[in-house]
């Protein structure tokens, strides 16, 4: 159907003048919609939320823009549960206009990945700098405008060096747990991982929301938040070990061999096996390059008196 047949179609619907048959017409087109989500295919939990959010708020603006137009008067909100027909008109608009900026929205985005044991520095249109580690993404727009607030979405881990505006634009980053890290110039690392978002601040300052609380961060501080534990509590950490990563140094500072063996499967994909299963819980310090991971095990097999085997990526702790 055709914008301007659709426009015209809703407006008799609204004023009372449609048929029966444009009526079935209408709520047909609506079916339709709602059914062919094909353009949603590629979305991250983020973006679908904040698609979803930023529809809501433009449903509830062109209810009210409509009325004005109608009633030349004074706009007044209809609830949307009081009239089914503008609620689906209201959505079937949205939807096409939606359709059409999400297409462009999608042709203009950079998606930048790392596999497994890899990775990417990349600059971004500000001259802000990220390294992503391995096994994680970054999405942002290819071209910010300078009145906007810069945004990227991060799924894995990434260390960011934002880059200070002269108009003082927002950076902000999205997890895809809905948490928003929101800095103007700073150095900080951010994981997301098996549900959990760390965030460690180096240098400068970083506010942290979630959907109820925020928290602005000061430099050696972590904060850690989950579905499971929504709460922004910070603690003291080390910044150097959190971020060594990006510089080629996988760093641990009484880090459980239970921790390391699952940063080692999320960045490396590699399986770590615990025949015994007491060695979980002992604590390591120290490091290796990041790029030979094998020298890890070997001081494990030194320091705690085990015996490890590989077989590719496997590695089997007896």
């Amino acid at each position: 159907m055709e914008p301007l047949q659709l426009t015209e179609l809703i407006r008799k619907v609204r004023a009372g003048t449609a048929t029966v048959a444009e009526k079935d017409l209408l709520e047909a087109h609506w079916n339709q919609s709602v059914e062919d989500q094909e353009f949603l295919t590629g979305l991250s939990e983020t973006e679908y939320s904040g698609l979803g959010n930023t529809m809501y708020q433009n449903i509830l603006q062109t209810i009210k823009t409509k009325e004005d137009i109608a009633a030349g008067e004074e706009a007044k909100v209809i609830p949307l549960s009081s009239n089914r027909w503008i609620w689906a008109a209201a959505i079937v608009i949205l939807l096409v206009s939606v359709m059409s900026i999400w297409i462009y929205t999608k042709n203009s985005l950079q998606i930048e990945e790392t596999a497994f044991g890899n990775r990417r520095e990349i600059v971004l249109p500000d001259q802000s700098v990220v390294v992503l580690n391995g096994n994680s993404s970054i999405r942002y727009a290819t071209d910010w405008n300078p009145e906007q607030n810069r945004e990227v979405w991060i799924e894995g881990e990434a260390y960011f060096s934002v880059k200070h505006t002269k108009n003082h634009q927002k950076f902000i980053v999205h997890t895809p747990d809905k948490l928003l890290i929101e800095v103007l110039g700073t150095k900080f690392n951010v994981s997301n991982r098996r549900g959990i978002t760390n965030v460690v601040l180096q240098e400068g300052k970083v506010k942290v929301s979630d959907t109820e609380s925020t928290y602005v961060m000061k430099p050696g501080e972590m904060v850690s938040y989950s579905a499971t534990r929504p709460l922004l509590t910070p603690q003291n950490t080390n910044p150097r070990a959190a971020t060594s990563w990006k510089d080629n140094l996988l760093l641990y500072q009484d880090e459980s061999l239970d921790s390391i063996a699952n940063q080692l499967h999320d960045s490396y994909g590699i399986e770590v096996e615990f025949r015994d299963t007491s060695l979980k819980k002992e604590l390591f310090t120290g490091s290796v390059p990041a790029d030979s991971v094998d020298q890890l095990f070997e001081k494990f097999e030194k320091l705690y008196q085990t015996k490890i085997t590989k077989q590719d990526n496997h590695y089997i702790i007896y």
